[in-house]
């Protein structure tokens, strides 16, 4: 079973904090036993397996932004996770270092929020604004690269990268692909 660190329940319970209670009743409402026995006793330095971990974002995405579909939903729980993940002085640091830089260290940092995989970049001298993340050695699906692609357009915007443009890809059985542009 693969297992994530549980910063995205660390940054929905924040979220859910701040929204309207009947917000959160239902969230929790939606949840089974087993997702919400993960949700509650989660703190953000706790391995959770990674398919409760979608479940609770596939659930709260529909919860938060009941009026887009799924792949967007869960791109925008991840724009919030990265928020949340990069408050305080991280803020001003995102405005100083370059957006490879970002996105390299988030490949640096793969192996501390997930038990599997390997994660490295691939950049393009030519293209200044491209940058390619490429995950191996973990088995890949839609919604959890949905999730990066959410995450990864969090931590640019807080850079102030414009014209965000993320495209993955997941033909190569255990791995993913994500082509990022931006001006």
């Amino acid at each position: 079973m693969i297992k994530v660190k549980a910063g995205t329940i660390s940054a929905l319970k924040a979220t859910f904090e701040k929204k309207d209670p009947t917000l959160g009743k239902a969230f929790l409402d939606s949840l089974t036993t087993e997702e919400r026995q993960t949700y509650k006793n989660a703190l953000v330095s706790s391995w959770v397996p990674m398919d409760t971990s979608i479940q609770i974002s596939i659930k709260a995405a529909a919860v938060l932004f009941p009026n887009l579909p799924k792949a967007q939903g869960l791109q925008e729980i991840a724009v919030l996770q990265a928020y949340h993940d990069t408050s305080g002085v991280y803020k001003l640091l995102f405005k100083i270092v370059s957006i490879p830089y970002i996105i390299k260290q988030s490949a640096i940092l793969w192996k501390l929020y997930y038990d599997q995989g390997k994660a490295h970049i691939e950049e393009y001298p030519d293209e200044p604004k491209k940058i390619t993340f490429i995950v191996q050695e973990y088995p890949m699906d839609p919604d959890h690269a949905e999730i990066i692609s959410g995450y990864t357009t969090g931590l640019m915007k807080l850079s102030g990268a414009k014209d965000i443009k993320i495209h993955y890809d997941l033909s190569k059985p255990n791995s993913g692909k994500w082509d990022i542009t931006w001006r």
